[in-house]
């Protein structure tokens, strides 16, 4: 999978991969006395890929989609490292732990991946759009609006998140 990843990213100056589980996500559990476990991304394909190359992804990858985690949630990271977007909260409620607000200091989905931001919602069901802007939308440009706060996005595309009370738009 991972030489499809780097033959097929050759062919664009932009991409986004799109596979099942989030390889560079979040998911958490909660036992019994509630304390909340953070657990890091796919670790199947993590080392897999990771003895192919130490980033995890190929370079050209820009962005990651994926489903699977019952939520939403989109991850930045300051390493390079592409932007995570996961999109899974359309079918059922299995996955009901939220992330914390605030990942622990040094929260990692994957060894050497630094988190720049981190968002997600898991209090509904939902769906997410994306809309191409142009070829080229710095951190600056990019972010997705959510309760008056600019989170920043590595990405080309407007994002519209919504559900059945509220929609967000990544300008």
């Amino acid at each position: 999978m991972y030489n499809k990843f780097e033959i097929l990213s050759q062919g664009a100056s932009y991409n986004i991969a799109a596979v099942h589980h989030p390889i560079l996500g979040f998911f958490a559990g909660q036992n019994k006395q509630g304390e909340v476990t953070l657990y890091p991304g796919n670790q199947g394909v993590q080392s897999v890929f990771s003895a192919i190359n130490p980033l995890i992804i190929p370079r050209r990858i820009n962005v990651l989609l994926s489903g699977h985690v019952h939520m939403w949630q989109q991850v930045s990271f300051s390493s390079p490292h592409p932007t995570q977007f996961v999109s899974g909260f359309s079918g059922t409620m299995e996955d009901v732990v939220p992330l914390p607000a605030q990942l622990p200091p040094g929260a990692t989905p994957a060894q050497g991946a630094v988190v720049e931001h981190h968002s997600s919602w898991v209090k509904g069901f939902g769906f997410m759009t994306m809309e191409r802007k142009g070829p080229n939308c710095g951190k600056s440009k990019c972010g997705m609006s959510r309760a008056d706060k600019l989170i920043p996005v590595t990405s080309t595309a407007t994002i519209r998140i919504a559900n059945w009370h509220r929609q967000l738009e990544v300008p």
